[in-house]
């Protein structure tokens, strides 16, 4: 095939796959992915360009960190892996994105550990609250005892992360 030919059934192949119900973004990936693969006959090739399209558009965005946090998010609750789980599979996945991104390392681990944190102790997991629990001996204090105690915690929890995110060289004083 030639590669006007490629682009000729690209355009009726995104225009398919839009009028069939898929997102825009996904039939353009999906098409880019088929295309380099015809015109280079290489899959490796593909991958590594549509890789490389991905964090360019992830870090040409002028707030591409909080998005990325917020998918990072999304990838824990979607999954339906622990928090503890999370450092060890989702952060070194994140790393190169963040390390073209120019995001520093010890501003990044910080903001992960406390939402980490946080996630450990609100509801439904909670299971430092769990463990808390766990270890009392007085019956009289519920699981719901557990929560309220820890929640102006997690709420100072959240504001610090807030303004850490916001002014991360509040996070990078003793680094400097």
């Amino acid at each position: 095939m030639t590669d006007i030919q490629i682009g000729l059934l690209s355009i009726v192949g995104i225009l398919f796959l839009i009028y069939a119900g898929m997102h825009v973004s996904i039939a353009l990936m999906l098409l880019s992915l088929l295309g380099v693969w015809l015109i280079r006959g290489n899959w490796t090739i593909a991958g590594k360009l549509l890789a490389l399209a991905a964090s360019d558009s992830i870090s040409g965005y002028i707030f591409g960190v909080v998005p990325l946090f917020v998918l990072m998010g999304l990838l824990i609750s979607v999954s339906g892996i622990g928090k503890d789980t999370f450092m060890m599979i989702i952060v070194p996945l994140m790393y190169p994105i963040m390390h073209d991104m120019g995001v520093n390392f010890v501003w990044f681990g910080l903001v992960t550990v406390i939402a980490i944190e946080v996630g450990l102790i609100t509801p439904p997991l909670g299971i430092a609250a769990y463990v808390v629990k766990s270890t009392l001996d007085d019956q009289s204090i519920t699981l719901n005892d557990v929560f309220a105690g820890a929640f102006p915690y997690v709420v100072i929890m959240i504001l610090v992360l807030v303004l850490i995110v916001i002014f991360p060289q509040i996070s990078l004083v003793l680094v400097r």
